[in-house]
């Protein structure tokens, strides 16, 4: 059987060849993400998957890809678009690479900068009956038959937006214990003890281990309740909730980088931020994600981002609002004390 499979290959012309190859690591894709890959974050344009690279069936699998020409890394992350475009995946794995090859080479020595994930490769991929199951227990609807993926590095961490909002939540919360206790009972704490009835009676190191465990749509809850992601920050300036200086220091630094070279990042969401470690702390390792609404640009940066935010972003034929990168540089110099 082997020696009939080698001999219609020798037959095939070079395309033919590269075509069954390429169908081959579709196959594959499709089957790392179907079966051994779960659902770990949502964003307004994607999903997050981590693979489990501990499974031996996808270990086996990932080893069929590297013979394929395909080397990935230790552990892996697939981000899945939500609405398909045939070249968005594409779009944003070239300008991702871009940004990461840019740090790798032309950091400099004794500074700091936040990390890029390195991406690998895109690939569209079709939705089989799997992989339609998959998707819809994670509550993720695609509107076409094929999706856009990009394979990468996996980041170990967690959103700056969830970490700065359960610290704010935290304060607050002792705040309105001490209003409740002596307050009027259409006042704010009555309020925000309604949302949150199991805070009231809670202990502070028991409260504060319900609000690490939140979901995120009590993420949200806590953002609205404080007035907004800039009220948040003036809250947590007032009740001198500090982070480390690196952790501004590596974001503006990479950002630096990137303009330097012809490239802004345009997301800067707290969302968008990942740390590794303790965000107090000086061995806080921060990451940048979603280069979705990167964009390329020529001249001097000063000149060109007023033009670059009026640009947008289209996503599924909808323009997308975009942030601009001083906007989050702005934003977290408040919270570390740098501005």
């Amino acid at each position: 059987m082997k020696e009939k499979i080698f001999k219609a290959e020798q037959m095939m012309t070079p395309e033919e060849k590269e075509a069954t190859k390429e169908r081959e690591i579709s196959a594959r894709l499709e089957r790392l993400f179907g079966q051994f890959s779960e659902k770990i974050n949502e964003g307004e344009d994607g999903v997050i998957y981590k693979v489990d690279t501990q499974n031996a069936e996808a270990a086996a699998e990932i080893k069929a890809l590297e013979e394929l020409g395909i080397k990935l890394g230790g552990e892996q992350a697939i981000k899945l678009f939500k609405l398909y475009h045939p070249d968005k995946a594409r779009e944003e794995y070239e300008i991702q690479k871009e940004a990461r090859d840019l740090l790798e080479n032309k950091k400099e020595e004794g500074k700091s900068y936040a990390g890029i994930a390195k991406p690998y490769l895109h690939k569209d991929i079709s939705i089989h009956p799997e992989i339609k199951a998959k998707l819809r227990e994670d509550l993720v609807e695609p509107a076409e038959d094929r999706v856009g993926i990009i394979v990468m590095d996996y980041i170990e961490g967690e959103e700056l937006l969830k970490m700065i909002s359960r610290d704010a939540l935290k304060s607050y919360c002792q705040a309105m214990k001490a209003e409740f206790n002596i307050g009027d009972p259409r006042g704010r704490a009555y309020d925000f003890f309604a949302r949150f009835p199991e805070l009231q009676n809670s202990e502070k190191g028991d409260s504060e281990r319900i609000i690490d465990q939140m979901r995120p749509e009590n993420i949200e809850q806590i953002i609205n309740i404080l007035g907004g992601e800039e009220q948040l920050y003036s809250f947590l300036k007032r009740r001198g909730i500090k982070y480390s200086p690196t952790v501004s220091e590596q974001v503006e630094n990479t950002l630096k980088l990137l303009h330097a070279n012809g490239l802004t990042w345009r997301d800067g969401h707290e969302r968008n931020i990942m740390i590794a470690g303790d965000p107090k702390g000086a061995k806080a390792r921060v990451y940048i994600v979603d280069f979705g609404r990167a964009k390329k640009f020529e001249g001097d940066y000063d000149e060109a981002k007023e033009a670059l935010l009026e640009a947008g972003s289209e996503v599924g034929g909808q323009e997308r609002r975009v942030i601009s990168d001083e906007t989050i540089i702005a934003r977290l110099r408040k919270v570390t004390g740098k501005a």
